[in-house]
């Protein structure tokens, strides 16, 4: 994984989404408005890049501007989790909508509770920033 890569961002006629590595072995996200099935595969793409070069990354979906999703896109994400979620350390997501934070609830429970839902943004910043600190110990 390249933890210099640029981050990338991509915009739709309905939301939007932001990917990145603040650090080696750590992926963030940032989406707003509606999560499509073409986010949701940009997002997969970015986490499958550092699981292939031998990362279990940790994971942070800031998810507080999702005001939903294309039924979709929750299948394909749990789908894919189940299928990765052992190569990851962690997943945290902060969501302020109720529909989106049912949608990961779900999948959590159906991964045995393994997704941590931020209960607010000082919560992710946190999270995050001792991600980063502990991967810049590391490198």
């Amino acid at each position: 994984m390249d933890e210099t890569r640029p981050p990338e961002e991509w915009t739709e006629d309905r939301g939007g989404l932001r990917v990145s590595y603040p650090a080696r072995g750590v992926v963030r996200t940032s989406a707003n408005g509606i999560a499509t099935v073409l986010g949701a595969s940009r997002l997969v793409r970015w986490v499958d890049v550092a699981i292939a070069a031998g990362e279990r990354p940790l994971v942070f979906h800031d998810w507080y501007d999702v005001t939903g999703y294309d039924p979709p896109v929750r299948r394909m994400l749990a789908s894919w989790y189940t299928r990765v979620f052992h190569d990851v350390q962690g997943v945290y997501i902060l969501s302020s909508n109720k529909i989106v934070s049912m949608g990961v609830s779900l999948v959590s429970i159906a991964m045995g509770n393994v997704i941590v839902s931020l209960k607010g943004r000082l919560d992710l910043d946190v999270a995050l920033a001792a991600a980063i600190r502990a991967a810049q110990r590391a490198s």
